[in-house]
């Protein structure tokens, strides 16, 4: 208090040091204050911004040629899968020598998880697809099998036409040379109409009532006549291949016309009065015009015209379901399996497979078989709900409990920065709501994930809100699921399905929504995109997931990440190699912001040291006018014999109540004078830089200097305050 009482009756004194301890905090502040914010934004633009070189399709193609009807050869360009040998050596080796340039190769891992509480977005099954000739970012085309997690159905039918059975055949040569030809297996056509659906995925229409058509594909003929089928008769059916053909047909309409037209046509302008049906003269006709087409009808929209062709219509309704139990096993052959009442292929096939204790062991065809039997058909002769309580039905109920689980399975992937991914980096797709993942949430595997919009839409989620997903481990022996390791599904990846030896992962976990993500072309055309994700997929931290993970070594699962700002030096590497155009580059115009703040750090730093010196010319003129004044003060306690510590206290004290108040007020002055420093600094470069006001930075700033004022206090009060010094003085 009596120190307080000394400094007010000098006022013109005490308010002078407020005013030079305020000047020298707020250009210390604004200075340092300012360069610190521009070092940090400039760290944040390095983990924000990705830079990724994705490969074009040129060297894939190589010319070939193929002979027509009249012997011509007609070139054309063939596809290849992989790269050239030595292009494929070189992309390995500049990945792992070329560190100033390349980060790496991102490698996200695709896990699966069946979440009870929310439903996929099932619009569409794209079945095939092929790369176009050019800069198309592609690795290898690949045809797609509908979705397996969401395309199987169980339905109630009634028989109407049995086609004739047709067999496949196999042929080879066996160890002394003998040629061999057995038969494998037998398909027919079967012709129905749905009578009710038992289940299946809510995306599609209800097809009670239309004609499904199904391939029924047996061991051997044997097999089939077991089945007695009949017309007529009620059957129930199951098949992992389900097709809306309606769906299938205005998707090939829409398709057509939105290329004619330069616009996108919706499925849902297209109108099932606009056919027109040729008649059989008509047909035959325009066949003779064009024997290898195949006239069925037109679609008219405007005054425009799409020619649908027979292929992609059996009949009006265009209503499929191929019903067949089959799939690739590896690389060998197709196994097909009957509704499990026996008959297994004539021949004794080995198969593979992991045990319990992860060793591969060789099993036969029947045992293969065995395990992995699943429903196809079977006669009802009451009603459905009865055939499923009955013993015969047991196998039937357990597969509509692995579609419940299939219906609400999604892929999830487990990523390291979601900028890795290919349509985030190239701001194909973004976060519209929330924000991404931090990188402690990243590095530690916090419980959060981004969603789309459209799920969170049709869900009634938003940011903020959990889910539970239930993670399930990998039945790597199923015939059902072609894996990304093995190069399948690497376009538009789904989950993984659920078989009868699939296991669940621990219990469900909650994850907080923390984005939702939007893309320009969500179930577009994958041959325009091969890097595409559909709108079911979620995205985790990497680390979070401790069930299975799949990884690819193509298009979406492969993103080739560069150091920001190194597209030219890259570029130039590539091109002197001799492979110009192998890549397509995007950095988000990384490279224009990165210009501007390195522009206007240099002037920052400048800023800084002018700062620097200013703060400390004031500060060594505060502790000359102040500090350094004390010394009739101290002179008198001295005299009255005052403790070495209380003449200390004296020193210290009468100079915080000068610095502090100037602290705060000078801090107070950093932050109203903030921007328009910086918008100065800026605009003097030329430079567009938004750094917002760091009140942190500046608080800290002021702490700190307030620390160094003090210490520096007590420094000069130790010398001054020496019994011996002060009696020299006097």
């Amino acid at each position: 208090m009596k120190t307080i009482r000394q400094m007010l009756r000098q006022p013109l004194k005490f308010i002078s040091g407020i005013i030079v301890v305020s000047l020298a905090i707020s250009i210390l502040g604004i200075c340092l204050g300012q360069s610190i914010a521009a070092n940090k934004t400039e760290a944040t633009l390095e983990y924000h911004f990705t830079t990724i070189a994705l490969p074009t399709t040129k060297y894939n193609y190589s010319e070939s040629y193929f002979t027509d009807f009249e012997g011509n050869k007609i070139p054309y360009l063939s596809w290849s899968q992989t790269l050239p040998e030595e292009i494929a050596e070189w992309i390995s080796n500049t990945i792992q020598t070329r560190t100033d340039l390349v980060e790496g190769l991102a490698t996200p891992g695709l896990a699966s998880a069946y979440i009870s509480e929310i439903n996929p977005d099932n619009l569409t099954h794209h079945r095939y697809f092929y790369p176009f000739e050019g800069e198309q970012e592609a690795t290898a085309p690949h045809s797609l099998e509908a979705q397996p997690t969401y395309s199987c159905a169980m339905l109630e039918m009634e028989l109407l036409e049995i086609g004739e059975p047709v067999g496949t055949i196999f042929k080879g040569v066996l160890e002394d040379g003998t040629e061999m030809s057995i038969t494998t297996e037998v398909s027919v056509e079967l012709i129905g109409i749905v009578k009710g659906v038992i289940s299946l995925e809510e995306g599609y229409a209800d097809p009670t009532g239309r004609t499904i058509y199904l391939t029924l594909v047996l061991p051997d003929v044997e097999s089939l006549d077991a089945l007695q089928l009949e017309p007529g008769e009620r059957y129930l059916v199951y098949g992992s291949d389900y097709l809306d053909g309606d769906w299938t047909l205005r998707g090939h309409i829409s398709r057509s016309l939105s290329s004619k037209l330069g616009t996108n046509i919706n499925l849902e302008e297209l109108d099932a009065d606009s056919f027109y049906y040729y008649t059989e003269e008509e047909v035959e006709s325009l066949t003779q015009l064009n024997p290898h087409a195949r006239y069925f009808a037109t679609y008219t929209y405007g005054d425009c015209t799409v020619d649908v062709w027979k292929w992609q219509m059996k009949n009006q309704d265009a209503v499929f379901l191929t019903a067949r139990d089959e799939t690739l096993l590896g690389a060998y052959e197709r196994i097909e399996y009957s509704d499990g009442s026996g008959g297994y292929p004539s021949i004794n096939w080995e198969h593979w497979i992991t045990d319990e204790s992860g060793n591969a062991v060789q099993v036969t065809q029947e045992v293969y078989s065995k395990l992995y039997s699943i429903p196809t058909i079977a006669h009802l002769e009451g009603s459905v709900e009865d055939f499923l309580q009955s013993e015969s039905g047991q196998l039937w109920t357990s597969q509509l409990d692995l579609m419940e689980v299939n219906f609400h399975a999604f892929p999830v992937i487990g990523v390291d920065k979601l900028g890795y991914v290919a349509d985030f980096a190239r701001e194909t797709a973004r976060i519209v709501a929330g924000r991404d993942f931090t990188q402690e949430e990243l590095t530690s595997g916090a419980k959060v994930c981004i969603i789309s919009e459209t799920i969170a839409a049709a869900n009634g989620l938003s940011v903020g809100d959990t889910i539970s997903p239930h993670f399930y481990n990998y039945d790597w022996n199923s015939p059902y699921q072609g894996f990304i390791s093995e190069s399948e599904g690497v376009v538009n990846p789904s989950a993984y399905a659920y078989t009868q030896h699939t296991e669940f992962e621990g219990e469900a976990e909650s994850y907080v929504i923390i984005g939702l993500y939007r893309q320009d072309n969500a179930w577009g055309d994958v041959s325009e995109n091969l890097y595409s994700f559909t709108p079911n997929t979620i995205f985790v931290p990497h680390a979070s997931v401790s069930s299975d993970m799949d990884y690819g070594n193509q298009a979406f699962f492969q993103t080739l990440i560069l150091k920001n700002g190194m597209i030219e030096e890259f570029r130039t590497l590539v091109n002197e190699a001799g492979y110009e155009d192998l890549y397509v580059y995007y950095d988000q115009e990384y490279t224009t912001i990165s210009d501007s703040l390195e522009n206007y750090r240099e002037v920052a730093q400048r800023a800084m040291q002018v700062g620097v010196i200013v703060y400390g010319i004031i500060l060594v003129l505060f502790l000359f006018l102040f500090p350094g004044s004390q010394r009739k003060v101290l002179s008198t306690m001295n005299a009255m014999g005052t403790h070495r510590r209380y003449k200390v206290a004296q020193v210290v004290m009468t100079s915080a109540g000068i610095l502090v108040p100037g602290a705060v007020i000078g801090t107070m002055a950093g932050m109203l004078l903030w921007q328009r420093v910086i918008n100065a600094l800026a605009e003097s470069v030329g430079t567009a830089v938004t750094l917002e006001v760091d009140i942190v930075t500046l608080i800290m700033v002021a702490l700190g200097q307030l620390a160094l004022a003090l210490i520096l206090t007590v420094l000069l009060a130790l010398p001054m305050t020496r019994d011996k010094g002060i009696a020299k003085r006097m």
